[in-house]
């Protein structure tokens, strides 16, 4: 089931019917594909990226706690507050990193490993970069398993504020821009 919101969760801090916009399609459609004797016990994760992380922190606080409250009092489902949360740059580039290898499914029917792939991901707020590394330093283990459990050591990182829209901001937010020709006048 792919279920696309295309509201971002920080649009929250400004509109406060926000959370209900993301959440209630996600609700609908989710409560309707889960068998209802299974949605008590089914948890839902809510892992916010950079597009919270570059707000204050206390609109970061309040965003969580808003969605954290509406989805427990508006979903069938298992709601823990532990898992409402924003997730540090280097997880982002780490589940990043693992979705590239699920997706060119990094191992051969005979279960033998291949190279991994690296990953580099430009969002709204942030860009991430992860990949496998023999290096022992600024890495992250990560535990793979499919039919048996493999380790690697990947290098992660996520840029705050290099993300396409912040760079936007930036740009058309100088002087004299260096993208545009010059005596270029933008409104």
């Amino acid at each position: 089931i792919v279920i696309k919101s295309h509201t971002p969760l920080s649009k929250a801090a400004t509109d406060i019917n926000a959370i209900s916009d993301i959440f209630k399609p996600i609700i609908t459609k989710a409560s309707q594909s889960i068998p209802a004797s299974f949605l008590p016990d089914t948890k839902m994760y809510i892992y916010a990226t950079a597009g919270l992380r570059i707000l204050p922190k206390s609109t970061q606080n309040e965003i969580i706690k808003k969605t954290y409250d509406y989805l427990f009092e508006n979903s069938p489902f298992k709601i823990l507050k532990k898992n409402v949360r924003i997730m540090s740059g280097a997880e982002e580039a780490i589940y990043g990193w693992i979705t590239v290898q699920h997706l060119l499914n990094t191992k051969n029917e005979y279960n033998i490993n291949i190279p991994t792939s690296g990953s580099i991901d430009m969002g709204g707020a942030s860009i991430q970069v992860a990949y496998e590394t023999k290096s022992r330093r600024n890495i992250h283990r990560v535990l793979i398993t499919d039919s048996h459990t493999k380790s690697y050591s990947v290098f992660a990182i996520s840029m705050l504020g290099l993300g396409v829209n912040e760079a936007m901001k930036r740009i058309l937010n100088v002087d004299e821009n260096p993208c545009f020709p010059k005596g270029y006048i933008s409104d």
